[in-house]
């Protein structure tokens, strides 16, 4: 199957979750009176590394398991650099400068850690406070691959669903729920969220398994309008736990773990194109939107750090205070992604003038 429309559109309904959760996060911390729905949406952040194993498994199975010739490794690296780090580098770039002029500290020492997609890992500070989710994907993925191209259907099938087992009763042992992300952990080096991203990409990786697994069987000797029914039941349950566990949870624990399921199956479904309810994320206006989320994802905190300064936001209806910070963040987001193309574009014909 080529492109997948819906995750377009899933990537910024999941960004806007987690714009959500730091909104009220910064706004007004652990203030249960004000702060009370979105202080769990955070786990939207574990439902893109699960989107993010999906689609690297299914690269896996097109350029290493049915493929003669293998993607190499530092081919692989090199395409994770392209996909992830101009917009990243554009971003953390951007941002530096933009939270300087409103005189909002963030730590610079580390500036450089941060650039090589080190930064918010294990303790390490950083001025782009969500750069720990692309560190994780970035160097995680890449591992990952590693332990496919080496070691084929051993590492797609064993080692890799190991270290998802093993990365589950971590989190379960020492937390019982998943939030945070730069806690040390194992022997103060892995952090919390490098836990996090290793279960949720080998989750979406199973998940492309059971795929490959309903691509090989014959479904033909089934009742299609009964499995059709049992899919919008089961759509319309996940969808609600879904919905729960990012808006009306005030506290993490075990049913965290709820969303590696209703997740998977949601992606599932949408990658078959069996949704009923979630049409609508198939439109292609809708879909567009995910050509902005990556930046809107890495942009949205500096935003809000800056709305804080000003009590006009905390003095607003909370209603309005979240609509408002949210179509702004929106626009942030828009305005620096298209200054991001154009100044790619810019590069792309200097270089050719170059040569």
């Amino acid at each position: 199957m080529g492109i997948v429309l819906s995750f377009n559109s899933l990537r910024f309904i999941l960004a806007i979750f987690i714009c959500w959760h730091h909104n009220g996060i910064i706004f007004f911390g652990n203030e249960y009176e004000y702060n009370k729905y979105f202080r769990t949406a955070h786990l939207a952040v574990d439902c893109f590394f699960i989107l993010s194993g999906f689609l690297m498994a299914k690269s896996f199975y097109s350029n290493i398991i049915y493929s003669a010739n293998n993607r190499g490794v530092s081919s692989f690296f090199w395409e994770r650099i392209k996909r992830l780090y101009p917009e990243f580098i554009f971003c953390l770039i951007i941002i530096y400068y933009f939270l300087k002029i409103f005189h909002v500290h963030k730590p610079s020492k580390t500036f450089l850690l941060e650039a090589m997609m080190f930064g918010g890992m294990s303790n390490i500070p950083s001025i782009l406070s969500v750069v720990w989710f692309v560190s994780v994907l970035f160097w995680l993925g890449c591992f990952i691959y590693c332990l496919v191209f080496f070691f084929k259907e051993k590492g797609l099938f064993l080692i890799i669903p190991t270290l998802g087992i093993l990365s589950l009763l971590v989190l379960v042992a020492n937390f019982n729920s998943i939030a945070g992300h730069s806690q040390p952990l194992l022997a103060n080096f892995l952090s919390f969220g490098v836990i996090r991203g290793m279960l949720g990409l080998t989750v979406g990786i199973f998940v492309y398994i059971i795929v490959d697994f309903i691509n090989k069987t014959n479904w033909d000797k089934y009742n299609k309008k009964v499995i059709n029914i049992i899919f919008m039941v089961f759509e319309l349950l996940c969808i609600i736990e879904f919905i729960k566990l990012l808006a009306f949870r005030r506290n993490g624990d075990i049913s965290d773990f709820n969303i590696y399921f209703v997740f998977s199956f949601l992606i599932i479904l949408l990658f078959y194109k069996k949704e009923f309810f979630l049409k609508f994320l198939s439109n292609p206006i809708l879909a567009k939107t995910g050509t902005i989320s990556y930046i809107f994802y890495l942009s949205h905190v500096a935003l809000i750090d800056v709305f804080k300064k000003y009590s006009i936001f905390t003095e607003m209806n909370i209603v309005a205070m979240y609509t408002v910070v949210t179509i702004a963040c929106v626009i942030f987001a828009t305005v620096l992604y298209f200054l991001y193309k154009q100044m790619a574009l810019l590069f792309i014909k200097f270089i050719m003038i170059r040569n």
